[in-house]
Order: C-alpha cells, then structure tokens, then sequence
C-alpha cells in the first residue's frame, strides 16, 4: 500500500500535522519549533512529511503548539518538544527533540493536548490525569498552580473522553455527562456564565454527549447525531447564521435541525473555522476563510452557517473516541477519507499542509502522493539542455532488500544517462539523482525546494526545475 493511501490517525497543531500510517509509524511535517517533529532537531521545520524515528507501534496521538504526546500500543505515554510550564510532563522544563517516554505506567489509554500550555489524559481505570501550565485552572486539580509530573483529577473512574483546548479543558462520563472547567471567557465552557472553573463542572443535565473537540470555540455530537456549538463566534464558527462581538453562545446550541454528523473539527487562528461530515460522506465548513480554511476554492469570505464542500462523498466520519480522523490547526484543516488517503487545506506558511512548498489551498489536496527527492547538476549546462532538448527517461531497479526495508531513511541511485556522461563520471561519489525514500512509496518523484511545477501528461510527470537545472521526464511505474 503506498503512502498516499496508508494513513489511520491525524492531529494538528498550531503549523504542523502528526499522523499515523497503518503500519503503525507515526510522520510529522509543517513547524518544528522546540524539536516537536521528533527528529532531533529544533526549529528545521519540513513541507512534506517525514517519519519520527523507525518504530512501528504508535497508536493514539495528539499536539498542541509545538508539543506532541502519544499513546503507544503497549499503553506507555511518549512526549516531546516544547516544554514550557512542564507541559511535556517529565518534571521539568527542558524540551525534548525526539519521543521520550513519560514515567513508566503502561495503563494509558489517550491523550489530548491543549494549545496553550497543558495536558489531558486517561488511564484504562477510568481515570483523568492532567499536568502543565494552569493559570486559570485548565488542569482541573482546583489550584491554578502549573504541575510538571502527571497528577490525578479527582478520584472518579468513569472518565472515557477528553479534548483539552486552549486554557480550558472538556471531559464526558461513561454516563454521557459533560463536563468542563478552565478559562470560560465568551461562554468557553458552555456553562451559561463567563466564570473560570478550577475543577469539572457539569455542563447542563443532558446524558447523551458522544464526542467533542474545542479550540477558541467548542462543537460536540450527541448519540442522535445532533451537532452543538458554544463559546466564540467572531466569525460565524458556530453556524448560527450570525457572528461578531456579542454573539457568542455560553451554552450548547444546536447547530441546524439535522441528525445525520458523524465527525467534527475546528480551526482556530484569528478567523476561526468549522468543519464536519455527515454520515453520506460529505464535508462541510462555516466560520473564517481568511486563509482558505473553509475548503471553498475562496479566501477571505466567512459563512456563517454550513455549506458543502465540493460533492465528495468519501469523506471518513464515525470518529474513533481515542483517535481523530480530522483535525484543525491555526486556520487550516486536516481530514482523512475512506480509503485511508489524508486531505489538508488552508494556512500553509511553514509547510503543514505537506505539499512540499509553503503555498496556501483554499481547496483539499492529498498529502503524500509524492515523495522527496532533490536533483543534482549532471555537468551539462542550460545550453547543453537546450540544445539537445534533453529529457532523460529515469527507470530504476529496486532489490528485493530495499523493498523488505520498511522503515529505510534514504536511498541512492546512480541513474544512467545519454548525456555525454562516461564510465568515470558514473563511478563518482555525487549521483545525478538522490531520493530520500518514505518506507513502500510507490513513486519516487516529489516536490522539492529546488521544484518550480509538476505538470501531469498522461503516464508520466513533468518535473520543471529552475533555469540552472533540466526538466525531467519520470515514468510512474517504480517500485509497483
């Protein structure tokens, strides 16, 4: 199965995306500030996606602003990154370039990252477990004092999902009760005040909560497939046909009369946005476009109540409590569809959309149907190229060792080539290609910084690269 088509669990942070392929690796692109793309570095940020060490047995993620924090298959707790207020939990403020592992328990089940400076997480007991910054009470302890280790919420065990938003934090009960507690500015909490909570408070009465997820704003699902939404509506985010300053909703509301959402996302930013699926498979946003965020093929023109995007009807829904098929960052969305295929569009100006530049979408474009690769000087100059109107068409031959590699980092291949090139030149350390693979790729060919377009011409790609460079003919048809 190929990269494009591989993945299983997104999450988004402010500029970046972590996301899980089948296989169980987990890959990262977009900002990298703190280390937080758990390659060893700090502040080397990535336009197209690039996997997180070579382990295969990542299962829950989830990141906040430069902070990403994941549930492995044998329930221990990983975290790196940015590690202001103790917010990576390891009891102190150092932050971490690559996965390091939180204590020791292996009884986690999930974890939910806030934006702004804390940590959510339960155990298999039904147990609610928090720790970072808690200025205005968002770890739920009933102090407002940051904590660097993990620390239990209350005594209760019959937690089973939680969403940590910026300062603010939810939580439903085994039960369907809601809960919320933290920074309550503009109704955040849904409690029907603007008070901060430093403890779980009961949000209404109702017992039919399924699912929720809230950054500047919150949109929760009922088991009836109803769609509410409270908290900020500066730019119409919560589908009531309204926004600006005085609209906002300080308990649930029902977005529309429908019964048929079955997965939900927000996008936060200055102009924060919506989405959802329905259950035929479409996608639909309202909110703030000023970056292309609502998907539309528009920028700049909010809506304030949902509208379809594109006909698609593939779109994944039925979210899985302990994993997101969707996501939103600072103005952009992430989104997977039904054959395993991840989508992103919007913001785009450090690379979190993994298309390999820093060019915002305003529609879905697919993340990993290509990979990289950068393109050497041959010796030939432009006049050489144009000259001969060279195009070299690039076959390669791929061991049977190279295709069992499932988690190799690069690859070199020393192309042949008509191109005045002799037997000396072949033997030389530079190659005239080099690719840096992604594990069962099938087809090596990607944009690069080096890149200006790729045109697609029936079975083959079109690689034009700047002046100084040559254009490239691929065939697809490499490692099948």
């Amino acid at each position: 199965m190929s990269l494009q088509s591989n993945f299983s669990r997104v999450t988004a942070d402010a500029n970046g995306v972590k996301a899980k392929r089948l296989d169980g690796t987990l890959w990262a692109w977009g900002n990298d500030g703190g280390g937080s793309l758990g390659q060893g570095t700090n502040g080397v940020s990535k336009s197209s996606p690039v996997q997180v060490g070579l382990l295969t047995d990542w299962n829950i993620i989830s990141a906040a602003q430069d902070n990403p924090s994941s549930v492995k298959a044998d329930g221990t707790l990983w975290t790196w990154g940015q590690a202001s207020f103790g917010r990576l939990g390891l009891g102190d403020l150092f932050q971490r370039s690559s996965p390091v592992q939180i204590g020791s328990d292996t009884d986690w089940l999930t974890v939910s990252e806030g934006e702004m400076s804390h940590t959510l997480a339960l155990k298999t007991d039904g147990t609610l477990w928090a720790w970072g910054g808690n200025g205005v009470g968002q770890l739920g302890d009933g102090s407002t004092l940051r904590k660097l280790s993990p620390v239990q919420i209350g005594t209760d065990t019959d937690w089973v999902l939680i969403s940590a938003a910026s300062n603010y934090s939810h939580a439903i009960k085994s039960d369907g009760t809601l809960w919320g507690w933290g920074a309550n500015g503009n109704g955040a909490l849904g409690l029907g005040d603007t008070f901060d909570r430093s403890s779980p408070s009961k949000v209404g009465s109702e017992t039919d909560w399924s699912y929720i997820t809230a950054a500047a704003h919150s949109l929760a699902l009922k088991t009836d497939c109803t769609l509410w939404a409270w908290g900020d509506n500066i730019t119409g985010a919560l589908g009531q046909g309204d926004f600006g300053f005085g609209t906002e909703r300080s308990e649930p509301t029902q977005v529309g009369l429908d019964d048929d959402w079955d997965s939900i996302a927000v996008a936060y930013g200055l102009r924060p946005a919506s989405a959802a699926v329905r259950k035929d498979g479409t996608l639909w946003t309202w909110g703030g476009n000023d970056h292309g965020q609502l998907g539309q093929s528009s920028m700049d023109t909010h809506t304030t109540s949902p509208i379809q995007v594109g006909s698609l009807t593939d779109w994944l829904g039925n979210p899985n409590t302990y994993g997101n098929n969707a996501d939103g960052g600072e103005s952009f969305f992430v989104f997977l569809k039904r054959d395993s295929s991840l989508w992103a569009w919007g913001q785009n100006d450090i690379g979190q959309l993994g298309q390999g530049d820093t060019v915002k979408r305003s529609s879905p474009v697919q993340i990993g149907v290509l990979c990289e690769f950068e393109v050497t000087d041959d010796g030939k100059n432009k006049q050489d190229h144009e000259a001969e109107n060279l195009f070299l068409d690039l076959k390669f031959e791929f061991s049977e060792q190279d295709h069992e590699a499932e988690g190799f980092e690069i690859i070199q291949h020393l192309l042949p080539t008509d191109g005045g090139s002799n037997e000396q030149d072949h033997e030389t350390e530079t190659p005239l290609v080099r690719f840096f693979s992604m594990a069962e790729c099938d087809r090596f060919i990607s944009p690069c910084v080096e890149i200006r377009q790729i045109d697609v011409k029936s079975e083959n790609r079109i690689l034009v690269v700047p002046d100084d460079k040559r254009s490239i003919t691929v065939q697809e048809e490499e490692c099948g």
